[in-house]
């Protein structure tokens, strides 16, 4: 199952409902923003924590700062929890 089957079929309307609606705002912004179109295809078993520290550290090269960046383990921990 890729990730973003998972997440459009699962994690959103699962786990978006026990959410207050400013923090799904949140989560869909940093999921169709970042997360989807960076991991959307990829296979739930093919994303470990090397991956996701790759596209932090990618992140970061580009110029996004640490308190941004640090974001994206945490979703993506809520994703996979």
């Amino acid at each position: 199952m890729s990730f973003r089957e998972f997440v459009e079929g699962y994690f959103v309307p699962n786990f978006f409902p026990t959410l207050k609606r400013s923090t799904q705002d949140r989560y869909r912004r940093t999921l169709d923003n970042h997360l989807l179109p960076a991991f959307g295809g990829s296979r739930l078993c093919d994303i470990g924590t090397l991956e996701l520290q790759r596209f932090v550290l990618q992140k970061l090269a580009n110029g996004l700062g640490w308190e941004c960046a640090d974001h994206y383990p945490h979703r993506m921990s809520k994703v996979f929890a």
